[in-house]
């Protein structure tokens, strides 16, 4: 998933629709230790401040989804 990639190498994500340079956690390397649930909530205040993606969810909000269901999968076969 293209988001997740970006999440996990810091650069952010960014979208047409908001101002220049409002990247969505630019120069933090996202990985399984992150709390996702917290980060969700930060998605949610984010989209509040500059505007939701007309993709619904897509942008933000379901990459950090899967990145949560993941650790718990993660979590539970290890």
């Amino acid at each position: 998933m293209r988001q997740v990639r970006k999440l996990a190498s810091g650069a952010g994500i960014g979208y047409k629709q908001w101002p220049e340079h409002t990247i969505f956690y630019k120069n933090v390397e996202v990985n399984l230790d992150n709390d996702f649930y917290e980060m969700y909530q930060e998605a949610l205040d984010w989209e509040e401040r500059h505007g939701k993606d007309k993709g619904h969810g897509w942008l933000l909000l379901h990459p950090i989804k899967k990145l949560q269901l993941y650790k718990g999968y993660h979590q539970h076969m290890a």
